[in-house]
């Protein structure tokens, strides 16, 4: 029998995690004060240095905040820094442009049901307004502004969907997309023009909680990012009850995947961009 060789774990590591646990199994919260390093050392049977590294650790993604003089606390977890980080692990990785854009294309699409029931006049307003800023932009041929626009959009569709982990996970997905965007606003008027269009007409259908409607602007709007690959049918990752897919998703892939030259020309840009192969105008 051959024995796979057991990997050393670093010692800040395993110290970091009975700090988490100290948390759970005191049941602190936000704000809580925590032990000093000390006393972690101490309790741990470790060094000062060592407990020191474990602490930076966890306040780096945010599950500790440093009180100057009084040691630390417990904060809240970051998922920006996360996704800050998990974007500079995809560039060297190389992850598949294609598979962060089925992610975002699968979660965008699902939430808009959610969003439909939920959303708040107050929701609303900040939709719309995000629509008028991305309509500004266009206009003025602010690359910023219409950039903010877009953005300001879907991240306040999962909000609207009053989930807060929904709403966490998209914040990190949206970190991705943003030098995407950039390279999609150089490309032709056309397709800023169409987004436009896109943004206000799901905005309405969701007014008139047209879920449907929606769900199929939704999915035009953000084919966009796979049509360099489309003619492979689309993705396959919408299931519907008792694990079947979707029949009527499935007609959505087939009647609205985009196939024009450009959209085509425009994604493979942004996916370049994205792995870092070409900078941006």
């Amino acid at each position: 029998m051959t024995l796979a060789p057991i990997e050393r774990q670093r010692l800040y590591r395993q110290v970091a995690e009975e700090i988490k646990r100290y948390i759970l199994d005191h049941s602190l919260k936000k704000g809580d004060a925590l032990p000093t390093e000390v006393e972690f050392a101490q309790q741990l049977g470790v060094s000062r240095p060592t407990v020191r590294e474990a602490l930076k650790g966890l306040q780096m993604v945010g599950i500790l905040t440093s009180r100057k003089g009084s040691g630390h606390a417990v904060g809240v977890l970051n998922l920006l820094e996360l996704a800050r980080q998990f974007s500079f692990h995809v560039q060297t990785e190389g992850m598949d442009f294609r598979e962060l854009a089925e992610t975002r294309l699968f979660l965008e699409v699902n939430i808009l049901p959610l969003v439909a029931e939920r959303a708040t006049e107050e929701d609303f307003r900040r939709l719309q307004q995000a629509v008028d800023l991305l309509k500004r932009g266009a206009e003025q041929q602010d690359r910023a502004t219409y950039v903010a626009g877009d953005i300001t959009f879907h991240q306040a569709l999962f909000e609207a969907s009053q989930n807060r982990l929904l709403t966490d996970f998209a914040g990190m997905i949206k970190e991705f997309f943003v030098d995407v965007r950039r390279a999609l606003y150089a490309s032709e008027d056309t397709s800023k023009e169409r987004a436009n269009r896109d943004h206000q007409a799901i905005c309405d259908a969701l007014r008139r909680k047209d879920v449907r409607r929606a769900q199929e602007l939704m999915y035009t709007h953000l084919s966009v990012y796979l049509s360099d690959g489309g003619e492979d049918g689309g993705i396959q990752t919408f299931i519907g009850p008792n694990g079947q897919t979707d029949t009527h998703l499935q007609d959505l892939k087939r009647s609205t995947r985009p196939s024009n030259a450009q959209s085509r020309k425009e994604v493979g840009r942004a996916s370049r961009v994205l792995k870092g192969d070409e900078g941006i105008s």
